[in-house]
């Protein structure tokens, strides 16, 4: 081959690997689907003020990592802070759905669970593996808290 094939052989190698880079996700972490859900429960909640928080994910994953962060309408002294973070200690259990505070096999508690503030606003990260998610929610306050 010419000295000019391979010029171009090698630029059109460069051109795809990086169209492949930067527009398909074969490069990227796979995302985890987190979703919020706050609902009365029969059983007693953490508080009185707000209404339990579940977490549900997309399909079984086993934790290497959560982590609840305040955002917003909470005190300053908790904003960007953790109010809850897990971590795998040996060999975690793998999990489709938790709520707020829930103890787990197989993890160590670096922060225990503080009490959510009614109409704050959070942002949950989860990881397991390559696998990462993360999700902001609000904070409902309870029925009883309203009164």
């Amino acid at each position: 081959m010419s000295r000019n094939s391979w010029i171009l052989v090698t630029a059109l190698v460069l051109l795809g690997g990086g169209y492949a880079y930067r527009f398909t996700d074969w490069f990227s972490a796979p995302k985890i689907q987190i979703d919020v859900l706050t609902r009365p429960s029969g059983r007693p909640g953490r508080d009185a003020d707000s209404l339990p928080t579940l977490f549900m994910l997309d399909r079984d994953y086993p934790i290497r990592g959560i982590r609840v962060i305040a955002v917003s309408n909470v005190p300053p002294a908790m904003l960007g802070k953790p109010v809850w973070q897990v971590v795998a200690a040996d060999k975690p259990e793998a999990v489709r759905g938790f709520e707020y505070g829930d103890a787990f096999p197989g993890t160590k508690t670096l922060v225990p669970p503080r009490k959510l503030e009614a109409e704050g606003v959070y942002r949950v990260e989860f990881e397991s593996g390559r696998y990462k998610g993360e999700r902001e929610f609000h904070v409902q306050a309870s029925e009883a808290a309203a009164e």
